[in-house]
């Protein structure tokens, strides 16, 4: 007899880990004490009105989680995931809106009109986003802070 492995919780973690196991062949029981999938991040029903909650768990730039939804389910894909423009607002100090443009573009376009950053602190940028962008030896263990400690101060503040 094959034994089968157990995973707790039904959250996005819990669900790859399930789908994974299964595509392998291994046979799985999800248990999940919830009423519904998705742990943190699912819709949730209050007072008659339909909430997203926990939607920045789940950023399509993240490009695993894309791929697992498309794992899951493939119309999502198309259907359910808003594609809008980036906007960062930090008021008095800074704001960047990125137009509609295909990638990287879109990102180089907000940075060059973004407001209150200087011109050294837009080409510091754009150089650092340029050389992840086609560093492919990045080590992927690396926190947001080692990646952007080589930034300007200004830049890393934001």
């Amino acid at each position: 007899m094959k034994a089968g492995v157990a995973v707790i919780g039904g959250g996005w973690a819990g669900c790859a880990a399930a789908l994974t196991l299964a595509e392998a062949g291994v046979a799985v029981t999800l248990y999940e004490a919830g009423r519904t999938l998705g742990g943190r991040a699912r819709a949730v029903e209050l007072e008659g009105q339909r909430l997203d909650n926990g939607q920045h768990i789940l950023l399509g730039a993240y490009e695993q989680t894309l791929q697992l939804i498309a794992r899951l389910h493939p119309a999502a894909m198309q259907d359910a995931l808003w594609r809008l423009p980036l906007t960062l607002d930090q008021p008095p100090d800074f704001s960047l809106a990125c137009p509609r443009l295909p990638a990287p573009l879109h990102l180089l376009a907000g940075l060059l009109g973004a407001r209150g950053l200087g011109w050294r602190d837009k080409l510091a940028a754009a150089r650092w986003a340029h050389g992840l962008l086609n560093n492919t030896d990045t080590p992927e263990h690396l926190s947001v802070s080692q990646l952007t400690r080589s930034q300007p101060e200004k830049l890393n503040r934001l």
